[in-house]
């Protein structure tokens, strides 16, 4: 048995970094899509968590239309869809010590910039014109476990 564990103890001492950093480096992305317009003033329950930075917009009802939750390494770009045929694209650029997350949003010819989001923080980002009102998004951040 000592013979084995001299064998194997290197092999998992030279491992076991490179796997702990892989983890660190996979994010989970959510991103909630919300109808905001000024078509009455309900604000739609599952959103309650997110009222309080809705209310910074100029809108008075938010109804929430979907929620995409994928998990994607650093660089590597995810699409998720949007309301009129739209795509998302995100793209985790870097993640520091403290865990905020440089990430770059993309929707054709509307957004196309890196923002930073706090882990476990919610980044709102309005979007685009739809039916009468706006696309907003939350985009929250996670390390993928």
């Amino acid at each position: 048995m000592n013979r084995l564990a001299a064998i194997v103890l290197p092999l998992l001492s030279m491992l076991l970094p490179g796997l702990l950093y892989a983890e660190q480096s996979a994010v989970r992305v959510e991103v909630t899509v919300i109808h905001a317009s000024n078509d009455g003033d309900e604000v739609d329950p599952r959103l309650e968590d997110l009222k309080r930075q809705l209310s910074s917009f100029d809108f008075s009802a938010f109804r929430l239309l979907d929620t995409h939750v994928r998990t994607l390494a650093l660089a590597e770009t995810g699409e998720f869809s949007l309301p009129g045929d739209r795509l998302l694209t995100i793209t985790p650029r870097s993640r520091d010590q403290e865990g905020r997350l440089r990430v770059h949003l993309s929707i054709g010819g509307v957004i196309d910039t890196t923002y930073t989001i706090a882990e476990g923080a919610s980044l709102i980002v309005g979007g685009p014109r739809h039916d009468g009102g706006h696309l907003i998004l939350a985009v929250n951040q996670t390390s993928a476990r």
